[in-house]
């Protein structure tokens, strides 16, 4: 009789026990998304932030350029293709929406203008 006893009080133990195993469980995991959210919220705004910079830089050395000349001005545009693909902080597909960037800048004559 005592041992039954005693077997329902361990069983009721490693009930509670389990059930607050798992409920720390959860929480560790809950502290994890939330610590994991914030993470890539904060990279994300720090990799939107390289981006426009860079656009902006790009945007800064194109705005003057009316005595370049065709060479000069595609130099210019490899010379920021290969600082692109040094880079170690942006992604491929960030790299690659800089190259396309890239690509789409043209220089034009003042009688085309």
């Amino acid at each position: 009789m005592v041992h039954s006893v005693r077997c329902q009080e361990d069983e009721g133990d490693l009930s509670s026990k389990f059930k607050q195993m798992v409920n720390k469980f959860k929480d560790l995991v809950k502290g994890l998304w939330e610590a994991l959210k914030e993470e890539v919220k904060s990279r994300s705004s720090e990799l939107g932030d390289s981006w426009d910079a860079f656009k902006q830089e790009v945007k800064a050395r194109t705005t003057d350029m009316k005595d370049w000349t065709k060479e000069m001005f595609e130099s210019f545009k490899q010379k920021m293709k290969e600082w692109v693909d040094e880079s170690r902080s942006a992604s491929d597909k960030e790299k690659e929406d800089m190259r396309r960037y890239l690509e789409r800048l043209e220089m034009t004559n003042e009688e085309e203008s």
